[in-house]
């Protein structure tokens, strides 16, 4: 299934756009990186506005979805909401002035332009791979509540340990 617009069909006032995105082939395209352990839970809503503009089509709005991932303190996994807004531009191709792409332009040939890659592109772009919530007062996780001061003493030794590039320096200076 794809999410074609048929620009030709656009009318000067443009219009609003509210669709889903199937799961099945974002998660697809989320396995084809190796080791991923980032899983949509939840069919992507869009919510967004094909506009007419000079030389284009303005498309913008918003796309949200839930995710499972695994917190970087704790390793479990943890159901988030990922949320982004987007806004290119949508050019024919015949238009294309030099070898090199513009920043949030994109190209079509023919009369249809489909969505669906650059949408879940977007979605996929907003992740962070290695997400680690904040810590409340008490050091325990705010979604988690894994609780980082068991490990302190830990993280204080190897911290005491680390040396710096700007010492690392001065010690081989002195030693000459």
């Amino acid at each position: 299934m794809s999410m074609s617009i048929r620009v030709t069909d656009l009318p000067r006032e443009g219009i609003e756009f509210h669709d889903s995105l199937p799961l099945e082939a974002l998660n697809a395209r989320m396995n084809e990186a190796d080791d991923n352990d980032i899983l949509f839970v939840r069919a992507p809503e869009v919510h967004a506005t094909f506009r007419p503009i000079a030389g284009g089509i303005s498309f913008s709005g918003k796309i949200s979805s839930s995710c499972t991932q695994p917190c970087a303190r704790c390793s479990e996994n943890l159901e988030l909401p990922v949320e982004t807004e987007f806004k290119v531009v949508l050019k024919p191709k015949s238009e294309r002035q030099n070898a090199e792409d513009e920043e949030d332009v994109l190209y079509y040939e023919g009369d249809h332009f489909d969505v669906e890659d650059m949408l879940q592109e977007n979605l996929i772009v907003a992740l962070d791979p290695f997400y680690s919530p904040p810590c409340n007062k008490d050091g325990d996780c705010s979604v988690c509540k894994f609780n980082l001061n068991n490990y302190c003493d830990e993280l204080e030794t190897v911290e005491e340990e680390k040396t710096n590039l700007g010492d690392l320096l001065k010690k081989a200076m002195s030693k000459n």
